[in-house]
């Protein structure tokens, strides 16, 4: 199996008591991260891009839910999809050293790899619901019609709380993935030898009803991309 190219652009991160960014996961191999929390009661989001039937599981006994998901097909047969998919979870306390693991089946390795990449993030202050309910929330699809399971042309959410946003591309080419717009961050960018990528990002939107776009261009690399965002209580925004 070919090697993965790591291009990280990783985000140091000091806690403090106002920020809802309480960690971010640190790759330390294709389908793991390290992710350690300051305080309790985080919202954990993980983002993957992998074979089918991915699953995520945790050292530190975290049960993820998978939130959205939608598929691409790279050679245009439904023998070869790729899934980006989201998951969360909630920790109770501070993790010390967790270890995120991203679990692809055997038999849906695609092009010799089981996972192109994955991010996790934590979040402190999440309100009781955890997401922001406004109907364009959460939204993940490609701009490929006849090659994925929901087409859609632009990434674009309405918030309706004090929110922290969370989104990612999957990559399928080599120009790279999405503009940001003022106020994101990006975590990560991950490309591997077959010219597969993953790309993460993350805003703090401390104000509702706030549109919030990722402008892909139409027809680029990106082959799919997600958006979704945890209503925050207004101390934490």
């Amino acid at each position: 199996m070919a090697a993965f190219v790591y291009t990280p652009i990783q985000v140091a991160h000091a806690p403090s008591p106002t920020s809802p960014l309480d960690g971010l996961g640190v790759p330390i191999g294709p389908d793991s991260q390290a992710l350690i929390t300051a305080r309790g009661h985080d919202v954990i989001v993980v983002v993957a891009y992998g074979g089918s039937g991915l699953y995520v599981m945790d050292s530190a006994g975290l049960r993820f839910t998978q939130r959205v998901s939608s598929w691409i097909s790279p050679c245009g047969r439904g023998d070869c999809l790729l899934y980006l998919s989201e998951f969360y979870a909630v920790a109770e306390g501070p993790l010390r050293s967790d270890n995120i693991t991203a679990v692809v089946p055997l038999n849906s390795y695609y092009d010799g790899f089981a996972l192109v990449g994955l991010q996790a993030v934590a979040i402190h202050g999440a309100s009781r619901g955890i997401f922001d309910t406004d109907p364009s929330i959460p939204i993940i699809g490609c701009q490929r019609r006849f090659l994925c399971s929901q087409h859609i042309l632009q990434l674009s959410i309405q918030t309706s709380t004090p929110d922290f946003v969370v989104a990612a591309t999957a990559i399928d080419g080599d120009s790279g993935g999405c503009f940001t717009e003022p106020g994101f961050t990006t975590l990560q960018t991950i490309m591997n030898p077959v010219d597969l990528g993953f790309e993460s990002y993350y805003r703090i939107v401390p104000v509702p009803n706030t549109t919030v776009n990722l402008a892909c261009p139409p027809y680029n690399s990106v082959a799919m991309f997600q958006m979704d965002a945890v209503s925050l209580v207004p101390s934490q925004s």
